[in-house]
């Protein structure tokens, strides 16, 4: 199952978890103690605070991702033929494009769902702070699983590829375009 589904399915498994209470403190006690409002508020300042540089970050991402998949995928005819690529490197390269396309996209759709969530929750006076901690952290573990992803794709590049010229030209665009720019986005907030 693709990462962009998976993650669909469990933004949609917790929400109606949360409106049925389970698992939720918000059932317990509707407006929540003072200590907890405050912890909550707190929360969704410090998320709120970050949230346009997330989505710069974001941004950047994207960007060396359409480069690299422009370059070494849309037009892998081209990148072929410069590299003198045999079928079977030429495969393996449109495999590890694909990979990293799908898992760099998955970046925003997380994002944008689970920040719509948080904010939704933040205006609630009856959601509390573990209400919105449960999302953030759900954010930042799917994060964490698409940046391991990425970095177990990084190291196809060297066991799959065995064109030396386009090793050398791929890993240092890859570490600086992708590796660098998802690093610490499972921890951003």
């Amino acid at each position: 199952m693709n990462l962009i589904k998976k993650t669909a399915i469990s933004i949609i498994v917790l929400t109606i978890l949360n409106s049925c209470g389970e698992g939720a403190s918000s059932s317990k006690n509707s407006q929540g103690s003072a200590d907890d409002r405050a912890l909550k508020n707190a929360e969704c300042n410090n998320i709120n605070s970050k949230k346009v540089a997330l989505f710069e970050q974001l941004s950047k991402l994207e960007n060396a991702n359409n480069s690299l998949v422009d370059l070494y995928y849309t037009k892998i005819g081209n990148t072929s033929a410069y590299y003198g690529l045999n079928s079977t490197d030429e495969n393996n390269l449109k495999g590890i494009m694909l990979v990293e396309n799908s898992n760099v996209n998955s970046f925003r759709y997380t994002a944008t769902n689970v920040l719509e969530t948080i904010t939704n929750y933040c205006s609630k006076d009856y959601m509390q702070y573990s209400d919105v901690k449960k999302w953030k952290d759900f954010m930042n573990n799917q994060f964490s699983e698409t940046i391991q992803v990425l970095k177990n794709n990084y190291n196809k590049i060297s066991s799959d590829i065995s064109n030396v010229r386009l090793k050398n030209d791929l890993i240092p665009l890859y570490q600086n375009g992708i590796l660098n720019n998802c690093e610490g986005l499972d921890k951003f907030l």
